[in-house]
């Protein structure tokens, strides 16, 4: 939100996490303040943050400090909070490659294997009788008869042309 990059702005938030981490460091009373204040959702949401300050770093040092310092007191918390947001990320990145697989007519078995989950219409209506005739795999030089639930790679020529010749000149040089 605007708030947020408002704030990681402000010239004496590097000064502030540098104060914080070095309080916390050793010391369980501070600790516990921080923690208390409910300061730990707060930095863990800045650690994941890039800034030219660095304020990410500065925010996983003092993270960090709670963790380990003191025989690692909030160390279940901070590990839970990564913990979640890790699960919540790889579970976001899962949605979005399913999707993508699906706008593609592609789907994804058990085993993560990605395989045709509809053969396109242009595919079934080709009849060949002789399977070196119909789509093979310029690689392997096999065909949908021999995995006809795999996927099989296309491979093009492509070629970069100027169009700035074609729009010119009015005439079409493909023709």
């Amino acid at each position: 939100s605007s708030v947020w990059t408002q704030s990681l702005d402000k010239p004496a938030l590097p000064f502030v996490m540098h104060l914080l981490s070095g309080l916390a460091h050793s010391h369980p009373r501070t600790q516990r303040l921080i923690v208390e204040a409910n300061l730990l959702q707060a930095l863990h949401t800045l650690e994941g943050m890039s800034t030219a300050a660095k304020i990410g770093t500065m925010a996983e040092n003092v993270l960090e400090e709670l963790r380990d310092e003191n025989g690692g007191v909030f160390k279940t918390e901070v590990d839970a909070m990564r913990k979640n947001t890790r699960a919540t990320k790889l579970a976001a990145a899962e949605k979005h490659r399913q999707d993508v697989l699906k706008s593609m007519g592609l789907a994804q078995q058990q085993g993560g294997k990605v395989t045709a989950g509809v053969i396109p219409k242009s595919v079934r209506e080709i009849e060949v009788d002789d399977e070196e005739e119909a789509f093979t795999c310029m690689v392997c030089r096999e065909g949908y008869k021999f995995k006809p639930r795999d996927v099989l790679g296309i491979y093009t020529f492509t070629k970069r042309i100027p169009l700035s010749s074609v729009s010119t000149s009015g005439v079409n040089p493909l023709v």
